[in-house]
């Protein structure tokens, strides 16, 4: 077995680390929000009470304002009680929509200490004289049920066949940029100046046309960059799917690079690439 591929366990493990890890930091992001708007409500509703409580029977009867505490501001009375309500149901009304989505995110982590509960459970029971053992065999079964929405296996064909798609349609572009690149090679190759001595009107369309090729030459090798981020996330996505490929690196071809060694690694580059897309299962 090669290094790589003794490496190749520890990689996938550290990735897997960073994406609980960034995952853990989401819904930490998210739970702070709550909390924040938890801590909101609780303020409202310590406010309103302590206008409600500080209201006399008296007040009620007469109709007195309500002077509000902190911001010293008279109000009138039926109108604070008429409209305090609503704004209690309000602040918790958005409370609750910023919860709902936290626990949605959580669901999965909720479903997964739910198996390892059972788990445990199970091996617990599976201890003579095995009396609660048949007991949790059902509920084990019934958490790792509605664990399985949390693991769409069903989705990875998907994400190969975008995969396929991402690397058709790379190999497409490449095969249509080195069209490009022979063509603009030819034209420069077949700028003579030499026939043009004696005749300053052809030496300067010819050196025009020259320079024309050589600017077409740049924008076409500056066409090339945004490949290589496209194929970093190709890779990304196919860690996601447990599918690690190995695909060419391109970050040194384009800018000052000699066209001729440009076609040669854009060649071997489609050919990796082909190679890639009939390795991928489907």
């Amino acid at each position: 077995m090669s290094e790589e591929a003794a490496d190749q366990p520890e990689t996938l493990g550290g990735s897997r680390e960073e994406k609980a890890k960034a995952l853990l930091e989401a819904a930490n992001r998210a739970s702070e929000r709550v909390a924040g708007l938890h801590l909101a409500f609780m303020a409202v509703c310590v406010y309103v009470l302590a206008i409600v409580f500080s209201t006399t029977d008296l007040d009620l009867l007469i109709g007195k304002g309500v002077r509000l505490p902190v911001v010293n501001v008279d109000v009138p009375l039926v109108g604070f009680y008429a409209c305090a309500s609503y704004i209690v149901v309000l602040v918790h009304f958005n409370l609750l929509l910023q919860l709902s989505p936290l626990l949605a995110s959580m669901a999965c982590l909720l479903k997964i200490l739910n198996v390892i509960g059972k788990l445990q459970a199970f091996v617990e029971a599976a201890k003579p004289p095995f009396t609660n053992l048949p007991g949790t065999i059902p509920d084990l079964l019934a958490a790792i049920t509605a664990l399985k929405d949390c693991i769409p296996a069903l989705a990875i064909p998907q994400i190969v066949f975008m995969l396929k798609g991402m690397l058709q349609l790379i190999i497409n572009f490449l095969d249509c940029f080195i069209s490009q690149l022979d063509s603009i090679v030819k034209f420069q190759a077949s700028i003579d100046l030499t026939q043009a001595e004696g005749n300053p009107v052809l030496r300067e369309s010819l050196l025009c046309a020259r320079d024309n090729a050589q600017a077409s030459m740049d924008n076409l090798m500056l066409s090339l960059q945004p490949v290589q981020p496209i194929l970093n996330t190709v890779t990304i996505v196919a860690g996601i799917a447990q599918l690690p490929l190995s695909l060419p690196d391109l970050s040194g071809v384009g800018g000052g690079a000699d066209p001729a060694q440009a076609v040669t690694s854009l060649r071997d580059a489609i050919a990796s690439l082909k190679n890639v897309i009939n390795s991928l299962p489907g």
